[in-house]
């Protein structure tokens, strides 16, 4: 149950607009921007039932609330605490501000008591505010219309603040599960707030996830109030993002990890809130404004993006690359970057997590050893703090890990389940696991390709390159063909001139099957599968070593001059990465000193290696091989 923890449990709602409200010094001075800013404070501690436990602090929590704001930012103030804060005061107190405010003011409405989420049989949830009224038994959630009658419903609270004329109302949850108000969408910050705050905007701060416990601090406050108080209190105008983005940090350190806030829209409205002080004069405003926006566009700019993201993805596999030594180097630095921003002081300070993209790059750096000791148990646990953030990013970590078997037992049910949760639509790299989960789960069924195809043509336009080589592969291996050779050669070869190594691999395949192979077209072919080759494709360095090889069996279709030296380089990289056919040009180069002295230690060590890994041709090669060794 939500409410059951080891420290007192408080939930605090606030719906509130941020910008200035009234200092000490200037008691009659209007709010910044507005014509007029008003806080509804709520806080229940004690309940009519005794059923229901107290809840420390939550009326000392609405009144430093209510203070803060009306002294820093000129709000005005009106307070619901202990037992006036019944459903039917609550309710009417709210459609009244919802009713009068225009959309030249701005509201807050702050809630300070207990929560919960109640399930019923269909696994429906509903999220509650619990006033002092209420005759309920917290510990019963097995009756979804009891809680209807007697607590707030959160979507009701939520449907008052879609019908509010302000123009910014913003919801702040430090509760249990309250979460669940701040599931609609995740909050995307984006640049010139100057424009941004004259637009509309709904907003809810949860103090934690849907289903978590809220918890009180050492100091009369709960820990998310504690740190929403120290950020209102600053002399400085602010963000929404820049008060939710330090709250959440501290918050999460402080709690060992226990509380995770989060951000979500009500509405589709574009705006954002910026709390500007009433130290700020009004003729300073503007430039207070921009300098929020340059704090804002830094921050974007040392972010792990999107982008970046889906380069770990498709990075291709370096370590017996030519440029092993350089890529190496950039994901070294890469993965500062991402342990950085995805653990603030992991070990010291409690693994806070802040940025899920980070979290979720970090898993796939561990997982595929870039840049970094090869972790998968390591990649796991980072796959969990980034799904804890409620971040697709996050979703996308985990399921990653059951997908591939990544410091979890291996379960394509459970990652299919994980990419399949609403919210994720648009997200590139879910859509690009459902969809290969997907094929895998269901090969053969033309209505799964249609809809895997679909999830890769978003992917792609989200910015994956390897969806769309996804799609190629589809439609060209298809019977009839979608596509044809000319029409797949015409479109990867764009993508193998952006160094993608799958598309170079891709190129020199097609280009292979034409029906007469010109010494221009021989040219091409080599300059492709180099480039594949020298990027860490093993496929590609195999066939490098065979075309240099040109003996014993080994044939070279681009009709290269035989080379044992440039042959054993190329599929030692090949062997190295696990290609189990060059093991057998390589212990024929060893066994009868082609291009290097002969050994017969190497020799034998890689044609045990080939039987190990099964190679081709195991039958022909034994012949040859007893027939040769002495």
């Amino acid at each position: 149950m939500c409410f059951k923890t080891s420290l007192p449990c408080t939930v605090m709602l606030g719906l509130f607009l941020l910008l200035p409200t009234l200092s000490e010094a200037f008691q009659e001075q209007k709010p910044r921007m507005y014509a007029r800013v008003v806080v509804l404070a709520i806080g229940v501690e004690s309940y009519a039932s005794v059923n229901i436990p107290k809840a420390d602090h939550s009326i000392k929590d609405a009144e430093a609330i209510a203070e803060a704001l009306h002294r820093h930012y000129g709000f005005e103030r009106e307070l619901l605490l202990g037992v006036k804060a019944t459903k039917q005061k609550i309710l009417e107190r709210v459609e009244h501000y919802t009713a009068t405010l225009t959309d030249k003011d701005a509201l807050i409405l702050y809630f300070a008591g207990h929560g919960q989420v109640i399930r019923n049989k269909d696994t429906y949830s509903r999220g509650f505010l619990i006033p002092h009224d209420a005759q309920l038994d917290i510990e019963n959630n097995t009756d979804p219309s009891e809680w209807n009658r007697e607590a707030i419903d959160m979507k009701i609270l939520s449907d008052a603040v879609l019908k509010s004329k302000s123009k910014h109302v913003l919801v702040l949850l430090d509760a249990c599960c309250s979460g669940f108000m701040a599931k609609r969408g995740n909050f995307i910050e984006r640049p010139d707030l100057q424009q941004l705050a004259m637009l509309p905007s709904r907003f809810v701060i949860s103090a934690t996830t849907e289903y978590s416990a809220a918890y009180s601090s050492t100091t009369g406050h709960g820990i998310f109030t504690k740190h929403l108080l120290a950020k209102l209190n600053s002399p400085d105008a602010q963000s929404t993002n820049d008060i939710f983005l330090e709250v959440r940090r501290e918050v999460a350190i402080e709690s060992k990890t226990l509380m995770m806030p989060q951000l979500g829209r009500i509405s589709n409205d574009d705006g954002e809130f910026v709390f500007i002080p009433l130290k700020i004069k009004e003729s300073e405003v503007r430039e207070a404004v921009i300098a929020v926006d340059a704090r804002g566009l830094k921050r974007r700019g040392s972010m792990t993006t999107v982008k970046e993201l889906i380069e770990v993805f498709e990075q291709e596999r370096y370590e017996f690359s030519r440029y092993a030594e350089k890529q190496d180097a950039h994901w070294k630095s890469q993965n500062q970057k991402f342990l950085k921003q995805g653990m603030e002081e992991r070990h010291e300070r409690n693994a806070a997590a802040s940025d899920p993209i980070a979290l979720t790059a970090r898993t796939l750096t561990l997982a595929h050893g870039l840049g970094v000791t090869k972790n998968k148990n390591e990649a796991y646990k980072v796959a969990q703090l980034a799904y804890d953030t409620e971040h697709p990013a996050g979703v996308f970590a985990l399921a990653y890990c059951y997908s591939g078997g990544i410091g979890v037992e291996r379960n394509m049910d459970t990652a299919l389940k994980l990419v399949q949760k609403p919210g994720l639509k648009d997200f590139p790299l879910t859509d690009y696991l459902q969809a290969t989960l997907l094929l895998h789960l269901k090969p053969g069924d033309q209505e799964t390709r249609k809809h895997a195809i679909s999830l890769f043509e978003r992917a792609h336009k989200g910015g994956m390159i390897s969806a769309r080589l996804e799609i190629i592969g589809l439609k060209h291996g298809a019977s009839p063909k979608e596509m044809t050779d000319e029409e797949v050669l015409e479109e990867i070869i764009d993508y193998a001139n952006q160094g993608n190594p799958v598309a170079q691999r891709q190129t020199y395949i097609i280009l292979l099957k034409q029906p007469i192979l010109t010494d221009e077209g021989r040219a091409v072919c080599l300059h492709y599968l180099t480039k594949a080759a020298q990027s860490g494709s093993v496929d590609a360095q195999y066939r490098l070593a065979e075309e240099n090889f040109r003996t014993h069996g080994f044939h070279s279709t681009l009709l290269l001059k035989q080379n044992y030296v440039i042959a054993r380089n190329w599929a030692t990289l090949a062997a190295n990465h696990g290609h189990k056919n060059a093991h057998q040009i390589l212990a024929i180069i060893y066994l009868r000193g082609h291009g290097t002295p002969h050994d017969d230690k190497k020799a034998h060590e890689h044609y045990e290696m080939q039987k190990k890994l099964g190679a081709d041709n195991q039958a022909q090669f034994q012949q040859w091989w007893e027939r040769n060794v002495r």
